[in-house]
């Protein structure tokens, strides 16, 4: 009697101390995404939503009373059930095998054959310049198949009203995919949680960790990433597409998931009224589409034409822009401006981080010498940071190559 009674108070605590995941696969896609990823303030005009999977792929989560884990609501894609998600992690190798067909981009990123693939596809038209969500990956790869060859493989792909797609689901800096391989306990490590197997007698081990206890207890993955952010430069008014897809590869075992936040769908624009003259000015000279609000800040985005490997600035047209640059900085002497430099994703990093501080210098120094004080211009280069096209493409690549102008008022 005793050791039942002992048996039942421990199972209380546990259960009381760690309330667990919950998981619906009962709303259908439109529900999903407008009320669960969307909500009322996102600045987003939804034109058409499709789903391509099994309804059991696609749900909402959620973890009540967690206090020490910061997954707590939104919505889950998966390449098995989505109740597979549901802790606690006392499984090495949780499988769904729906026996469903692929992607074909999917395939083309993984390099492999893809199976399994649930697919939630929306088009829209931001009305702001800045497009973003947040989401965490979860594999039952991990630890095992991390550099094993064969990964699960999902993506975020963005296509533009000309057709041109760009993956949003990469690394800040490295601008890596994030996949098994990319992201662990030994690489970009900072942006990846292991999740312990549960064992159900070690109740002094959770008091003394809750926040290891609440993942095992709440999660079946066995690795996670922190919240990461995807995000894309947009023209408001224009249409885009949003494929937001995951699929098993090179086998149908091994579950894996992406979770995306609750209400962090949003394209934001908002001009500080202290800056709105200055916008004025901006869109006088520049097409629409080139000027753009971030924070507090308005940025002038220009392709400028650089010869390979070269920082001169030669061609007419760019010359033309420089001197309106001119113009509008000269008429406004609160104005201050940082020249921001990028480049393609090929060659080596630091290479392209150096060669995008000369590209920078190079239209800061023309600034400076027709008239500009230099107090009042500075410089960085940024290499392959925030590409706004792909890189898969000489398109999207010379996209890439250009420099920014970040207009901002001294305070």
């Amino acid at each position: 009697m005793r050791i039942s009674l002992l048996y039942i108070v421990i199972l209380l605590f546990t259960s009381n101390a760690f309330a667990q995941l919950r998981v619906n696969s009962k709303q259908d896609p439109d529900s999903i995404l407008l009320n669960e990823l969307l909500g009322t303030t996102s600045s987003l005009e939804i034109v058409k939503i499709s789903y391509t999977g099994s309804k059991h792929q696609i749900g909402t989560f959620k973890t009540e009373f967690s206090e020490h884990i910061d997954i707590k609501e939104g919505v889950i894609l998966a390449t098995g059930m989505i109740q597979n998600a549901v802790g606690p992690n006392e499984s090495p190798n949780k499988t769904t095998n729906f026996d469903g067909p692929g992607d074909m981009e999917l395939s083309r990123i993984a390099v492999n054959k893809t199976y399994d693939a649930a697919i939630l596809e929306f088009s829209f038209i931001p009305n702001g310049n800045h497009f973003e969500f947040q989401y965490v990956f979860a594999s039952e790869e991990y630890p095992e198949f991390v550099n094993g060859g064969v990964n699960d493989v999902f993506a975020f792909i963005l296509t533009d009203d000309a057709g041109q797609k760009k993956n949003l689901a990469i690394l800040p800096i490295s601008m890596e995919p994030v996949t098994v391989d990319n992201v662990n306990s030994k690489k970009n490590s900072e942006y990846f949680i292991l999740n312990g197997k549960w064992g159900r007698g070690e109740t002094s081990r959770y008091e003394e960790e809750k926040e290891l206890a609440e993942y095992a207890y709440n999660f079946q993955y066995d690795g996670f990433t922190t919240w990461l952010k995807a995000e894309s430069i947009v023209i408001p008014g224009k249409q885009y597409t949003l494929k937001i897809a995951i699929a098993d590869a090179g086998d149908g075992a091994f579950d894996s998931a992406v979770l995306l936040k609750k209400h962090s769908f949003k394209s934001e624009s908002d001009i500080p009224e202290d800056m709105k003259h200055e916008m004025d000015e901006l869109s006088r000279y520049f097409d629409s589409e080139h000027v753009i609000k971030r924070d507090d800040s308005i940025v002038l985005i220009l392709n400028i034409q650089f010869e390979h490997d070269k920082s001169e600035i030669l061609d007419e047209k760019d010359l033309e822009n420089l001197e309106e640059i001119y113009q509008v900085i000269s008429r406004n002497p609160k104005l201050q401006l940082l020249v921001e430099g990028f480049t393609d994703s090929r060659g080596k990093i630091e290479y392209n981080k150096e060669l995008s501080q000369k590209r920078a210098k190079a239209a800061r120094d023309w600034l400076i010498e027709k008239g500009v004080e230099s107090s009042r211009i500075n410089y960085i280069g940024k290499g392959i940071e925030n590409p706004v096209a792909s890189n898969q493409s000489e398109v999207g690549r010379a996209k890439n190559r250009r420099v920014e102008f970040v207009f901002y008022l001294l305070k």
